[in-house]
């Protein structure tokens, strides 16, 4: 994975597709706002995912958070965000 940009398209690890909405930083991690896309290629605003971007041996890969405590941190953290996206079209590139 290279640099990431709104509205790139990740593939986690259920399989699934989703597209960025929102990137934050903070304390000098990335984290990445997640919608899901559909067959018809919708995205989907019941399925959303928090990931923090990690790098291995060279390579950037996503993480999804799991952490309860991590996760109720960062929903703060981009639910100005999540209420934005709630009001607004999405375009795509």
């Amino acid at each position: 994975m290279s640099h990431v940009e709104l509205y790139d398209i990740i593939a986690l690890k259920n399989g699934k597709d989703y597209t960025v909405l929102r990137i934050k930083e903070k304390e000098g991690k990335m984290y990445f706002l997640l919608a899901r896309i559909d067959e018809n290629e919708k995205i989907d605003m019941s399925d959303i995912r928090i990931v923090e971007e990690i790098e291995k041996s060279g390579k950037k890969f996503v993480k999804e958070i799991d952490d309860e405590k991590v996760l109720e941190d960062l929903s703060n953290l981009f639910s100005k965000s999540i209420s934005e996206l709630n009001n607004e079209p999405i375009l795509w590139k």
